[in-house]
């Protein structure tokens, strides 16, 4: 009887000596320099794909792959975290409230973006180490990407904003509002510092939200 599972166990091993030899030897344009054009033609990155080109000359390994995606995503991060502080700022009450959910959802895109690398790094370094990093480099890519285009300091300034609102309000009158505050502070802090293992990185990031979707409606109250 044949061995089914020694035939896909085979087949398997083929196929991944078959891609490592076409990316060890077949001629290929360098990451570095396919993703430091991209950079060139994207108005807003364009000042950033000379040092692009340098930082990840040589690299072996997804590294110029993981910092393209990094900018992109920093990029987004950015525009959506000013558009936060903006409404923020001409807003002349110091409620928070009506900008919780947008404010969550943009940190829930920061923390999703953690995610889902820190997750298929792990699936893809398991599967093929010679072409893909492991989790934590991964991150540390993210991370120095997004401080390069400034995500870290809108995230700062951010933090700034709903410390200037909630710092009017009496705090005997608005107990859950403050609340929200400090879940979205934990929210931030994860943002700056994913901790952790993926699970439970995960696992809190999930139990911060349904913190703050318990408690929304009666802050609501609250204004």
């Amino acid at each position: 009887m044949i061995n089914t599972f020694s035939i896909l166990q085979k087949m398997r091993i083929f196929s991944i000596l078959c891609l490592f030899i076409y990316t060890s030897c077949a001629p290929q344009t360098q990451k570095n320099v396919l993703y430091s054009q991209k950079l060139s033609e994207n108005e807003t990155l364009a000042q950033y794909a000379d040092e692009f080109l340098k930082k990840y000359e040589g690299t072996k390994r997804d590294e110029a792959s993981t910092a393209y995606l990094a900018l992109l995503q920093g990029n987004y991060l950015i525009s959506s975290y000013d558009l936060n502080i903006l409404q923020l700022k001409q807003d002349d009450s110091n409620n928070i409230i009506p900008h919780v959910e947008s404010i969550t959802n943009n940190l829930s895109k920061h923390l999703s973006n953690y995610s889902k690398t820190w997750g298929e790094s792990i699936t893809y370094n398991i599967q093929y180490p010679y072409a893909f990093v492991d989790f934590s480099t991964a991150l540390s890519i993210v991370d120095s990407e997004y401080r390069r285009v400034g995500v870290f300091t809108k995230l700062e300034e951010l933090k700034d904003s709903l410390k200037a609102k909630v710092m009017q309000l009496d705090k005997n009158n608005f107990p859950y509002t403050l609340q929200i505050y400090g879940i979205i502070n934990q929210l931030i802090t994860l943002c700056e510092n994913p901790i952790g293992s993926l699970t439970t990185f995960n696992s809190t990031v999930n139990t911060l939200k349904m913190e703050i979707s318990k408690i929304f409606s009666l802050a609501e109250l609250e204004n």
